[in-house]
């Protein structure tokens, strides 16, 4: 797994926040890629956001929260310099709203 892609809520809207590629050792990196691949879906789950990747990426559900830490907000609505903190289990994937919403 080279990069995770990460989104927030806005309302209905699952918005692309941009993609993750650091912040991961070799445990988690195996234990994320066994939970995305339980939960694989054909296209991707983001309603709404730019630049999506369009090749060479596997979609998944958005049922995993994860924290993030990163420098602030693009102009264009992306995560600067994100990194991967960890897995959340005591969130659901629906409750997470970008900050200061």
């Amino acid at each position: 797994m080279g990069a995770l892609l990460v989104g927030y809520y806005e309302g209905e809207d699952l918005v692309f926040a941009g993609k993750i590629g650091t912040g991961f050792d070799t445990r988690m990196l195996r234990e994320l890629r066994a939970r995305l691949d339980a939960i694989e879906i054909p296209a991707p789950p983001f309603t709404k956001g730019t630049g999506l990747p369009r090749v060479r990426f596997h979609w998944a559900r958005p049922e995993i929260v994860v924290q993030v830490a990163f420098i602030e907000w693009t102009r264009h609505g992306k995560l600067r310099h994100p990194r991967l903190v960890g897995v959340r289990f005591d969130k659901a994937a629906r409750e997470v709203v970008r900050e200061g919403a």
